[in-house]
């Protein structure tokens, strides 16, 4: 077989190949951040009704807390009142006083918290619509973060078992060849060998080859892309990329 040579270059070139790819698709996992920007924005678009619902409900609790600390007083002042331990007409003034002004509290407490809590019946329906959306971005960004982590574990193994074939498949490529290829490697970023494709130009970088470098490459020899570098090697059932 003429290109014996460079078949078995080519078979390095695939392991090559195979361990770009793992690369990078590990390099690509999908963490949701997508998710995690779209949460951002959401948060950022409704940032005025979230800030005022918060605030809305530290209004509500403080008035209520307002209420029923009035109402445990008066209901305390008025068993004073009746249980005989007060009897001086002083302390009875006071207390008397005591609970009307308590009353009136309570009251001014029970008008806002019927007012903020209209605000807050239409204020919770967006509201609740807004955390329904931010809590499915959250749920979609964690479940792809832990799939990334599944598939990351699963491309590491990928990597090592690719990359253990590949002394093998060096040791077989003959010391010239493997120079020059490992050099347009460098050269390139990735591997150092382009098919040529059915239309005659490389696979990799896209230019044309001539009819005279195609030629050479059927017979055996080394030939380089004009372009970019790569050890040229045609195959009859080469596709188009």
């Amino acid at each position: 077989m003429k290109d014996e040579a460079l078949y078995q270059l080519f078979k390095l070139h695939e392991i090559d190949e195979q361990l770009i790819t793992i690369k990078n698709r590990a390099e690509h996992l999908d963490l949701g951040k997508r998710e995690k920007a779209a949460i951002k924005k959401v948060q950022a678009d409704y940032a005025e009704d979230l800030s005022h619902y918060k605030e809305l409900q530290t209004q509500l609790n403080t008035e209520r807390i307002r209420a029923d600390q009035a109402a445990e007083k008066i209901k305390k002042f008025n068993a004073q009142l009746y249980d005989g331990s007060v009897t001086a007409s002083k302390e009875i003034n006071n207390l008397t006083k005591e609970i009307q002004m308590l009353e009136e509290i309570g009251m001014d407490a029970e008008l806002k918290i019927e007012q903020l809590e209209a605000e807050n019946q239409s204020l919770s329906k967006r509201v609740s619509k807004i955390n329904a959306k931010i809590e499915e971005l959250e749920s979609q960004s964690e479940a792809k973060r832990k799939q990334a982590e599944i598939d990351h574990v699963e491309l590491k193994q990928a990597f090592a078992e690719t990359g253990a074939k590949r002394s093998e498949r060096e040791a077989a490529v003959r010391a010239d060849i493997l120079k020059i290829y490992n050099n347009a490697r460098k050269l390139t970023g990735s591997t150092g060998l382009a098919l040529i494709t059915l239309q005659h130009r490389c696979q990799a970088c896209g230019i044309d080859t001539p009819e005279k470098t195609r030629e050479f490459v059927r017979d055996g020899k080394i030939q380089q892309c004009e372009s970019c570098r790569r050890i040229l090697f045609y195959r009859e059932e080469a596709i188009e990329s």
